[in-house]
Formats: C-alpha cells, structure tokens, sequence
C-alpha cells in the first residue's frame, strides 16, 4: 500500500511459501445420505467437487475485452463441479467401450472407486472416490441385482436394477433375518482370472462379529475368460443382534496381479416401529377464557407435545382418551410424518 502511495508500479512479494492439502477427504458440505424411506446407500460414487479450476464466461473476468478468453478460469465448488467431472469420465468409458449400457457404467464406476482418507460411512461416500484410469481400463464387471424406486403416476413405483452396491435394505422384523442378493461378475479378458475377496466393516457400523451377524460370500472366485459367473452374498442377522446399521466393503483382489481391486459396499439396517420417545411438555391445558393470570406455558390454550421415531412413519393419528377408563373420545387429527426423520426429535402443537 505504501508503495503505491509513493507511486511505484512495480511491487515484490516475498517469504511466502506454498502449502498443498491432502485429498481425497469428504467436503463439510457434501451431502449425507441414506435415502429416506427405502435406507439405500446414496450417494453412491463422489467425486472432486471441492476448488476446482474451471473455465467461466469471459465477461466475467474481462468485461471490457469479452472476447479475450486468455483468463477466463475460475475455481468452483460443489456439485456443479463433481457431476460433469462424472459425466466426462462416464464419456470417456464409452469412447473407449461403446458397448457399455447406463447399469455398466454406473457399477463400473462403483467398482473401480478409490477409498477416501478417513473412515467413512458407505452413507457419506458410497463406493469412493471415482478413478478414471481404472474405470475406463477395468476389465471387470460386478453389478447386483436389486430394485429401486421411481417416480410413478401417483406414487413411487419399484422397478429393477442394476448397481453397484450391495444393500441388504431395512427391515423392521424382530425374529432372525435372512437376506440374500445376487451378484453377477464379468471378465470382459481374455484371461482366467482368480481372486480373493475381503469384507470389513466402516464407521458407523455396529460390529458383525459382536453380534452374530454373518455376511457369506466366496472367499475365493475364478472367472474364465471373457466369461461370467453369478454368485450370492447372504447377510444373517440373529433375532437378539443390536438393532442399527452393518455396513462396510467386500474387496476383490486378483492373486496374480494385486494392484487390480474392486470393490462392493454393502449395508444392511434394522430397526424397531414405533417411537422411541413420545411426551407433553405442558401437564395440563387451560381453554384461554378461564386463564386469569395471565399467560402461562403450564396452563396454555394447546398441548405441546414432542416425539421422537424409531423408524420412518407415514403419518400419526392423535386420538383423545380418558385417562382413567382407557376409552378413546375422538380423533383429534392426522399429522403427515412422509419427510421426518428417525432419530430426531420434533416439537408439535397437538390440539
């Protein structure tokens, strides 16, 4: 500043050093998921979505000289950012494999996806981070079998897909669970192919050994070449395991080349209906007419209530009982519980 008071037009920077971040972390704003409802694992694939360089209008750089694009770069953040990044890798994979069909790119992806620096939930980060190398150079296809929803006329109709997650769903059942899903493997080489497969659980998980649950899958696998083979995975969950979320990744190494990895994530949560917690706040309601103190929270004209969900509902019914003869006087109304969470306490005026 005060050498351009002195009016120099030349300045020098100096001691100044530069500093490079660690990848491959979650950015604090990158959305969280499962899904509401049906508890599948989104978002399935990330992707680098955090200051990245990319080209602007040149208006917005240079308004007075718009058709100088020398410096028209800007950095970005969010999903603007990470979806044409996806898109361009996607691109990429069927100039190099025009064949491909949408559910092979998607598992692929999946497939190929780089595990991020730090313990994750499959929740938070899906299969990983997208790999382009490895996904336009895989030679390896694992898509399971499973069923999605779309949006119908009406309402959310299931139709079938396939992905490159493996979800066990979220089930509600008190007795012994027995889930099985199917998971076709493709070597597009013309190579036999042997490999080993690993399971270990991630953040957030409740332990499978600790509780009994088992996840069967081969240990070994050997795929001839250019040739498929369909295999099951089975998660079992006894009647008295913890309620909550399993989840992790089963891996796949190839025994004559380590570096060729791919990897599965899987989940599976269980849970209780009902609520885990439901209260009035104010013990006794006063019509506002025979109130003469005053206002008063302990005496007001509503009922404050708050609860709490053990699992997803679609709607509450508030019914009006006598408190001494358990008989039910009247429906007072019908909440609409489609977009509350489990686990998070709401407050409600309930009449």
């Amino acid at each position: 500043k005060s050498s351009l008071a002195n009016g120099e037009d030349t300045i020098s920077f100096q001691n100044y050093s530069e500093k490079q971040t660690e990848g491959d972390h979650l950015a604090d704003f990158s959305s969280r998921g499962p899904a509401r409802t049906t508890f599948d694992m989104k978002p399935e694939v990330t992707a680098p979505g955090v200051s990245v360089l990319s080209t602007v209008p040149s208006y917005m750089i240079n308004p007075d000289n718009q058709d100088d694009y020398q410096y028209a770069f800007s950095r970005y953040s969010g999903t603007s950012m990470a979806t044409p990044f996806t898109a361009g890798v996607a691109a990429l994979m069927l100039q190099a494999n025009p064949k491909l069909q949408p559910e092979d790119i998607k598992s692929i992806l999946m497939n190929t996806a780089d595990p991020l620096n730090g313990d994750y939930s499959v929740f938070e980060v899906g299969a990983g981070r997208v790999d382009p190398y490895q996904a336009i150079h895989s030679d390896l296809i694992l898509k399971i079998k499973d069923k999605t929803y779309v949006p119908g006329a009406e309402r959310l109709m299931r139709v079938k897909e396939f992905t490159g997650g493996l979800s066990f769903d979220n089930h509600y059942e008190d007795g012994k669970l027995n889930v099985s899903k199917s998971i076709k493997i493709q070597n597009n080489k013309n190579v036999k192919k042997s490999f080993t497969l690993s399971i270990n659980e991630s953040k957030g998980s409740n332990s499978l050994k600790d509780n009994g649950v088992e996840l069967n899958i081969p240990t070994k696998i050997d795929i001839s070449s250019n040739g498929s083979k369909t295999i099951n995975a089975r998660m079992t969950v006894p009647k008295d395991a913890k309620k909550g979320i399993y989840e992790g990744y089963i891996t796949l190494t190839n025994n004559a080349d380590p570096l060729e990895v791919y990897r599965i994530p899987y989940s599976l949560r269980t849970s209780d209906e009902g609520f885990n917690s439901i209260k009035v706040l104010n013990p006794s309601y006063s019509p506002d007419q025979v109130n003469q103190g005053g206002w008063d929270f302990m005496r007001a004209q509503w009922l404050y209530s708050r609860f709490n969900l053990k699992s997803p509902m679609q709607k509450m019914d508030i019914v009006l009982q006598d408190a001494t003869t358990g008989k039910d006087l009247g429906l007072v109304g019908t909440v609409d519980l489609t977009y509350a969470y489990d686990n998070v306490d709401y407050n409600l005026i309930a009449f």
